[in-house]
């Protein structure tokens, strides 16, 4: 795959396990299973800071848009969204230093 297509993969499935861990805590499966399939994929390339500056926006993008559409499923109060969205993306910020640290 390009390094394109790898940072949109790999965006997306941390967006997916940030919202997961935000919304459901941290117990969740599907975390892990996200983040392990992140974790290999982003170890089969190196990354420049502009590489994981796009990562991130991808990420929590993702991660808000998940949120969005699961909060009224979780009858939780869309005013809480933000709160939400903060700890998602702590969750991003903690893999992308993870995955920085060989650049």
């Amino acid at each position: 795959m390009s390094k394109r297509k790898d940072m949109g993969a790999i965006g997306n499935l941390l967006g997916n396990s940030a919202a997961h861990y935000a919304l459901y805590g941290e117990e969740q499966r599907e975390i892990g299973t996200y983040t392990s399939q992140a974790e290999e994929i982003a170890g089969k390339k190196s990354w420049n800071k502009m590489d994981l500056e796009d990562i991130k926006r991808i990420a929590v993008a993702r991660a808000r848009s998940e949120i969005r559409r699961r909060m009224p499923l979780l009858g939780l109060d869309e005013r809480d969204e933000d709160r939400h969205a903060k700890r998602a993306e702590e969750f991003i910020d903690d893999f992308i230093s993870k995955i920085g640290k060989g650049t």
